[in-house]
């Protein structure tokens, strides 16, 4: 097992080094047989480190250590219910990815303020539908922790923050500090 993370790790840092390349080249570089080199790009696609430029030539793609994994995968599950499906609602996106229903609702928050996918309506009166717009990337848009979102995204991360220094606060006792939480926390809500 150890090896075969160990072959991926070679690979992947084989295109973080080069930025783009194809499998063939990436084979020759490390030795590998061109198969062997494939089934690992394959499985970094599906974690999200590289993405697919055309027929055989991949880009590396940095992602943050929070998104290494699972993240990523889910990530990517989630674009692709949405491009094989066309027109869907927040809880198709979760049902087919396997993702929660408010994690599916911030990644469509994430593409329709990248502008990939467009509200077309609601579904029985209830529901909203999206779509995906006509120029369609292949790749997976990856939605990052340090991303600036909606206004009421930004303003619900400032009250998380501030009700964290609150609690910080108050647990190595610094009771001025916490009052200014406090108090700005009063404000802001």
């Amino acid at each position: 097992m150890s090896g075969k993370t160990n072959k991926t790790d070679q690979v992947r840092e084989w295109f973080r080094n080069m930025e783009t390349g194809s499998s063939a080249e990436c084979a020759a570089a490390l030795g590998m047989k061109n198969a062997n080199v494939y089934r690992r790009i394959q499985e970094l696609l599906k974690r999200g480190w590289l993405v697919q430029q055309s027929y055989g030539v991949f880009r590396y793609q940095e992602i943050p250590e929070h998104l290494h994994g699972k993240t990523a995968e889910l990530q990517t599950k989630m674009w692709r219910a949405i491009r094989i499906a066309r027109t869907v609602t927040t809880w198709d996106v979760a049902q087919f990815s396997g993702a929660t229903y408010e994690y599916a609702q911030m990644y469509i928050r994430h593409l329709l303020a990248e502008k990939l996918i467009e509200k077309t309506g609601s579904k029985q009166g209830q529901r909203p539908v999206y779509r995906c717009r006509a120029e369609i990337r292949h790749e997976t848009p990856i939605m990052r922790a340090n991303r600036k979102g909606t206004a009421e995204e930004s303003r619900r991360l400032e009250l998380m923050e501030t009700g964290w220094e609150l609690m910080r606060s108050l647990r190595i006792g610094d009771l001025a500090a916490a009052g200014k939480a406090l108090r700005t926390l009063r404000e802001k809500i």
